[in-house]
């Protein structure tokens, strides 16, 4: 008797919840693409959390994620940062001096708001070691390039 009753309400519950998804998808004025956002910070008192220990001047960043109005969406949320961190001059000795740097190409990060300075003509380094400082900061490193005044970033959040 207890089969024939849980029998009965899954096959409730599954054909309820998949006349739900039908009516969902034939009505797609119901549903919206999801959209690319990118929400620009600079300016005094612009932090982002996983440069708290390094001494800078300015920070320009953006965070980019994916946005949907649809209330029945799922998936990622986490941001992505792309941006430019201005270093003082004593903390952009200190990096040269505290991590091994290897010349690198100019990271092909897409930014749509922010402009960096001399992309072309500066030498452009990485750090294996100062990409991993910044990701025990629990934040993913994409890319990290370094030309003695500007660190330019582009992180995930996990």
């Amino acid at each position: 008797m207890k089969k024939a009753i849980n029998l009965i309400l899954t096959t409730a519950i599954l054909f309820t919840l998949s006349g739900c998804y039908s009516m969902y998808q034939l009505d797609p004025a119901s549903r919206t693409e999801q959209e690319l956002v990118h929400d620009l910070h600079s300016g005094d008192g612009v932090t982002l959390r996983y440069f708290d220990e390094l001494d800078y001047t300015d920070i320009e960043y953006e965070e980019i994620y994916w946005q949907s109005n649809d209330r029945l969406a799922v998936g990622p949320t986490e941001p992505w940062y792309a941006g430019v961190l201005y270093l003082s001059e004593e903390e952009a000795d200190r990096l040269w001096d505290e991590y091994e740097w290897e010349e690198c190409e100019f990271p092909d990060i897409e930014m749509y708001d922010i402009e960096v300075p001399q992309t072309d003509s500066n030498l452009w380094c990485s750090s294996d070691d100062f990409n991993q400082y910044i990701a025990d900061q629990a934040v993913q490193v994409i890319d990290i390039a370094f030309n003695g005044d500007v660190l330019v970033f582009y992180l995930k959040v996990y």
